[in-house]
């Protein structure tokens, strides 16, 4: 009820305790507050079919430890600015624009999975040299569609839009859409920078630029996850993604069980 209330102020915490919560409709956080699951429980479930589950529009908010669950056709999660970490975020819907859906924002530790089209789409109206950070995330579409892409960034408008990513694992669907995809319209550009991550696929057009799969002790593979047709993308035993990643400020402490990271 704190979470869907007009009354958050900037500064605010809120604790979302374990269990299961349905909403109708999508709920939007201005303010800068931190919303995140209880310690030491099981991150809570919410699901949702509106335009999204969450949405963030404060760069100063945060929100973690949460399992977003969304079978609409548009996006499970919205950040146009905002921190987010340790977070599982599952697009169901066939025609569901993408799990994950942010802008100038830094996501880590999580995984974001659409059973539609893309599993992570990075784009922002406005600005002009705009970064979004990427640190360990899981970033999956087993949709069957052309825009089924682990990771897309598009550049509108006049803005330099770069991505920043460490540790990221990113899959496609390899018969018709691209693991990274960058584009970007007249007078802009979009950089997909990626380090000590895992893909092999990579499609451009326009003013758009991804990093090699074989560049920056990247590895140009299609990652070999536990289950992945059940959600569950833990590397498999002996995947050369295991104990592959690198550590810089942006990567946080623990992992999307919260565990301490191997550092």
């Amino acid at each position: 009820d704190a979470l869907a209330s007009a009354q958050l102020h900037d500064g605010d915490e809120v604790v979302v305790g374990p269990g299961e919560y349905t909403l109708a409709n999508g709920i939007t956080v201005g303010a800068a507050v931190n919303v995140h699951g209880a310690a030491g429980s099981p991150p809570p479930r919410i699901t949702g079919t509106g335009y999204y589950v969450l949405g963030f529009t404060n760069p100063a908010g945060r929100v973690s430890d949460l399992d977003l669950e969304y079978t609409g056709s548009l996006l499970a999660l919205s950040m146009e600015g905002a921190t987010a970490e340790r977070l599982f975020v599952h697009a169901t819907g066939a025609s569901a624009t993408a799990a994950c859906w942010i802008g100038e924002a830094t996501i880590r530790d999580s995984v974001c999975w659409n059973q539609g089209a893309t599993g992570l789409v990075i784009s922002k109206f406005g600005g002009t040299a705009l970064t979004a950070h990427l640190r360990n995330v899981t970033a999956v579409s087993s949709g069957s569609t052309e825009f089924s892409f682990g990771i897309r960034l598009t550049g509108n408008a006049d803005a330099q839009f770069t991505v920043d990513g460490r540790n990221v694992i990113a899959a496609g669907n390899d018969e018709k859409a691209a693991d990274v995809r960058a584009n970007a319209s007249t007078n802009a550009t979009a950089e997909v920078t990626l380090t000590n991550s895992a893909f092999d696929k990579i499609s451009t057009e326009s003013g758009g630029a991804v990093s090699l799969p074989s560049a920056n002790q990247n590895l140009a593979i299609d990652p070999s996850f536990v289950n992945a047709a059940a959600g569950d993308f833990h590397a498999a035993a002996g995947a050369p993604t295991v104990n592959a990643g690198t550590v810089d400020a942006l990567v946080g402490p623990l992992d999307l069980a919260g565990k301490t990271r191997v550092q």
